[in-house]
């Protein structure tokens, strides 16, 4: 069952974008990670007439700095609809979440990704030439370090 994956980057603190998307999606399960970065998981799912069937949300959250966070939005499972077609659920549930982040806060798309997998994950991923992070591959700096991109 394919998925769909975005990434984007918001500009808020990661306690205020956690308290945002957990309050909204987090109907299975919400954990925050403490350490040297800020870090965060929440799970949920919603049902789609469309499919007959619940689809899946995975939100990881980090941390950059103080005032931006990190955000992957995932959408999977769910059985296939009518002709055995997702008729684009998953499309619809990622797009809820950065919906919803957009109406709070100023929100940068960094990658999207449909029909979701591992292989084609790591197809849209390049190394950072200093600090060896994986960032998007059409990134001209790197998230992390600040670094240009060849």
């Amino acid at each position: 069952m394919p998925g769909h994956y975005i990434k984007c980057v918001v500009e808020a603190s990661f306690p205020l974008v956690f308290e945002a998307l957990e309050g909204e999606f987090g109907n299975i399960y919400a954990k925050k990670f403490s350490g040297k970065q800020e870090a965060g998981v929440i799970l949920g799912q919603r049902y789609f007439l469309r499919v007959n069937s619940d689809v899946a949300i995975t939100i990881i959250l980090k941390s950059i700095g103080t005032e931006k966070t990190e955000v992957e939005i995932i959408s999977s499972a769910g059985a296939a609809g009518m002709m055995g077609m997702t008729w684009n659920a998953h499309k619809v549930f990622a797009s809820e979440v950065r919906k919803h982040l957009d109406r709070r806060f100023k929100t940068r798309v960094e990658n999207e990704i449909s029909y979701f997998g591992t292989a084609r994950a790591k197809a849209y991923l390049k190394k950072c030439v200093k600090c060896d992070r994986e960032i998007p591959l059409a990134s001209e700096e790197c998230q992390y370090c600040n670094t240009k991109q060849p």
